[in-house]
């Protein structure tokens, strides 16, 4: 009886690290997925950034430049002037929620 109990014991503990490695498995698979979602939702957010026309009261209330499209705004990112109308971007956005 011994016996059959230890020869048991090898295959119980294998079966319950497979379910136990498993369930990580899925919830890290699961953490992934949200990860994912999120990052896709910041990307769409910042491609929507890239169409905003920037208020310019100098010249007429509004930006002349051209709508960046999401390529473009990627490529154009570290522009001195891109920046340069971000910050007044959150400037704005500032002044708005303040």
């Amino acid at each position: 009886m011994h016996q059959q109990v230890n020869e048991w014991r090898p295959h119980q503990t294998r079966e319950a690290l497979i379910s136990l490695l498993q369930n990580q498995l899925e919830k890290t698979r699961n953490e992934t997925r949200a990860l994912q979602e999120v990052t896709d939702s910041v990307r769409r957010t910042l491609v929507g950034f890239a169409g905003v026309q920037f208020f310019d009261s100098s010249i007429d209330g509004f930006d002349t430049q051209p709508k960046l499209n999401g390529s473009d705004w990627a490529d154009n990112a570290l522009d001195r002037s891109s920046h340069a109308r971000s910050g007044e971007l959150w400037k704005i956005m500032d002044d708005i929620f303040e």
